[in-house]
């Protein structure tokens, strides 16, 4: 969400319940994964479904028609995702 970059402070909602509060930057900090957005320049890029890349604890998923991609943090390719 490009538009809460411009907030001061989020809060996470869920259930009336307050999961996350905080500024974007602390709230991306605290965030076990790296992320990436994939476009193409082409047209959407999207996947079947969700995808789970084995071995390296990350996460495809089709949003925006743009991929992205979860990496967790401590693994493997947390400094060596490469897309080809």
């Amino acid at each position: 969400m490009d538009e809460a970059q411009r907030c001061d402070e989020l809060l996470f909602l869920h259930h009336g319940a307050i999961m996350k509060q905080g500024s974007p930057d602390d709230l991306l900090g605290a965030y076990p994964c790296k992320l990436f957005s994939v476009d193409s320049g082409e047209g959407p890029l999207s996947c079947a479904h969700d995808a789970i890349i084995p071995g390296y604890d990350a996460l495809l998923y089709p949003a925006d028609g743009n991929l992205h991609v979860a990496v967790k943090n401590g693994s493997p390719a947390e400094n060596e995702f490469y897309l080809l």
